[in-house]
């Protein structure tokens, strides 16, 4: 399973999540401050599911997705 977490996700979290032997890609890792759009773009680009607390991040899915 390909993950991608959101930068605002606690590491601990997606250090746990990693300890599980599941794909992990965290923004703060990657490229802390990315735009969310591009956030969101990744996820999709790569059939990731996305793991964040950010609620206008999950709101930019929903305008993108109808």
């Amino acid at each position: 399973m390909k993950i991608l977490a959101d930068e605002g996700v606690d590491r601990p979290i997606v250090e746990r999540i990693r300890q599980s032997k599941h794909r992990v890609w965290y923004v703060a890792e990657m490229e802390p401050g990315i735009p969310d759009e591009v956030v969101l773009d990744l996820a999709n680009r790569e059939g990731a599911i996305l793991l964040t607390a950010d609620k206008d991040l999950v709101s930019l899915y929903f305008v993108k997705n109808g």
